[in-house]
């Protein structure tokens, strides 16, 4: 679709033939995947060495680059101040004995996020 390939591509499902599909569509000679989607442990994956050698790069994230023990409290302070508002991003509030339940909605796509109360 693009001629060339794209400049980014993002691969967030955690699929290990997608990565290699978001790899090759990168542009060959600057293109930039990442991986987002949580892989399982220990799955290797089977990418052609050749997409590596004219440019392509491949790489992974995990909070988008935040350092969890320092970037997470200063993230619930700027919620917390309503610097900004994840409010319509919950779409349930459940009671932790649904969890169950919560975690199905997540999965069949029938909620965006779940909170869960005791």
């Amino acid at each position: 679709m693009t001629g060339a390939g794209v400049e980014f591509c993002f691969e967030v499902i955690g699929n290990p033939e997608l990565v290699a599909a978001a790899l090759a569509s990168c542009h060959e000679s600057h293109g930039v995947c990442v991986i987002v989607g949580l892989l399982d442990y220990g799955v290797q994956l089977n990418i052609n060495g050749y997409l590596f050698f004219s440019g392509r790069s491949l790489k992974g994230s995990v909070f988008g680059g935040w350092k969890s023990r320092e970037s997470v409290s200063r993230l619930v302070s700027d919620y917390m101040a309503k610097k900004f508002n994840l409010d319509p991003l919950i779409t349930h509030t459940m009671k932790l004995d649904k969890i169950n339940e919560a975690v199905e909605f997540m999965k069949t796509g029938k909620c965006i996020r779940c909170v869960l109360l005791l």
